[in-house]
């Protein structure tokens, strides 16, 4: 009789294993909980970002160098937001479009209103009339006195800066000849530098891919270069420029822009 209690008692199913379940159960728990709190630590810094975006551009752009400098990483904070979220909600935003960062150069000579325009310059831009936006697009960066969007500093732009999607064509303003087909300049990234009638030039900055070559001829509204935010830039956009015996000219002067 005692024999067969024990094989009953042998045949009884063990009990569970409470305490090792309920371990695993914790360690789960904590992953979770890991995970979540990486989650908001990025969601709280990418909201610090474009916080510092919106309070204001020379406090943005110094946060912007002096992470660039500390870690050797360069920062698109565009490409960051497009990764993070949608483009219609990045556009919705207007976070979308940047601004050249290049430095201010000493040697180079410009006038600050038309008034100073001489009469050779105004010669030599006879044909200006004829003349054609290279991009449609917003402008956010104005010729003139500015403070530098990197540096913090006052600074004066030689050209305007255009808002505009990545890859979007840029079109030659005037017919002309490809004189500087530039890339990955420190400064001004990928360029094209093209010179037309009377010595008159145009340049187009920051491109992400040219589409020229020096010595190519183009006519006025040919594709030179795709919209980019190489070299010195906070997001994609064109600086474009007007040159006349090297002098810097307001491309508002002659072309209407929003």
């Amino acid at each position: 009789m005692d024999e067969i209690f024990d094989e009953i008692v042998d045949e009884q199913p063990q009990e569970p294993q409470i305490i090792s379940h309920k371990s695993h159960k914790k360690k789960k728990d904590r992953e979770l909980r890991f995970i979540i709190a990486q989650t908001v630590v990025c969601a709280i810094a990418l909201v610090i970002f474009i916080g510092l975006k919106f309070i204001g551009g020379s406090l943005f752009s110094y946060a912007k160098a002096v992470f660039e400098k500390e870690f050797n990483t360069p920062i698109n904070v565009e490409q960051v937001l497009d990764s993070a979220m949608s483009r219609e909600i990045v556009n919705a935003q207007t976070v979308t479009y940047g601004v050249g960062g290049e430095d201010d150069d000493p040697n180079v000579q410009y006038f600050e209103s038309y008034d100073e325009v001489t009469d050779d310059v105004n010669d030599k831009m006879k044909n200006a009339n004829t003349m054609q936006k290279p991009i449609d697009g917003k402008v956010t960066s104005e010729f003139g006195s500015r403070i530098h969007p990197l540096s913090g500093k006052q600074s004066f732009h030689t050209g305007i800066d255009i808002g505009a999607d990545f890859g979007e064509h840029i079109k030659a303003s005037l017919d002309g000849t490809v004189t500087s087909a530039v890339e990955d300049d420190e400064d001004y990234g990928n360029y094209v530098v093209l010179t037309h009638e009377n010595g008159v030039q145009t340049m187009y900055a920051h491109s992400e891919k040219l589409l020229v070559k020096e010595g190519d001829k183009v006519n006025k509204g040919d594709s030179i270069a795709l919209v980019g935010s190489t070299g010195k830039s906070t997001g994609p956009h064109l600086h474009f420029e007007i040159r006349v015996n090297e002098t810097r000219l307001n491309p508002r002067w002659f072309l209407d822009f929003d």
